[in-house]
């Protein structure tokens, strides 16, 4: 197998590099733990006071109905310090800081808002709602 698929293995197995120095494995392992506890204890981080989720009052709809989003977008262009989540929903104070965390060449609060979005397939007429997905 090892001697067949090696060019794929080389590519696709991940590589952990040999460490010679104590230091510089201590140092691996530091910034390694720091960001598990960054992904895996997120929800522990305080949000910064001044972004506020704006909700109007409930009427009778249900929850899906509520918190269901079309397509996040900005109130125009330039203003990306508020996003309107949907016709019930607004954050408002976010930071231009956010916006410099970047995922394929786009902040990811950017790359969020564009693909959670009701999208319909061009040849099929099929809606895919990305919010259905995540519940």
């Amino acid at each position: 197998y090892r001697e067949r698929f090696a060019d794929d293995l080389r590519k696709s197995l991940p590589r952990i590099p040999i460490i010679e120095r104590v230091e510089d494995f201590m140092a691996f392992s530091k910034a390694g733990r720091a960001l598990a506890d960054l992904h895996l204890k997120y929800e522990d981080y305080a949000c910064k006071a001044d972004v506020e989720v704006k909700e109007r009052e409930r009427d009778t709809i249900d929850n899906y109905a509520y918190y269901a989003v079309e397509k996040m977008r900005f109130p125009s262009k330039g203003m990306r310090g508020t996003i309107i989540y949907n016709a019930r929903i607004t954050i408002e104070g976010v930071p231009d800081a956010a916006y410099e965390y970047v995922v394929n060449g786009k902040s990811a609060i950017e790359w969020v808002m564009e693909r959670y979005a009701i999208t319909t397939d061009k040849k099929s007429g099929i809606k895919k709602r990305s919010q259905s997905l995540v519940s």
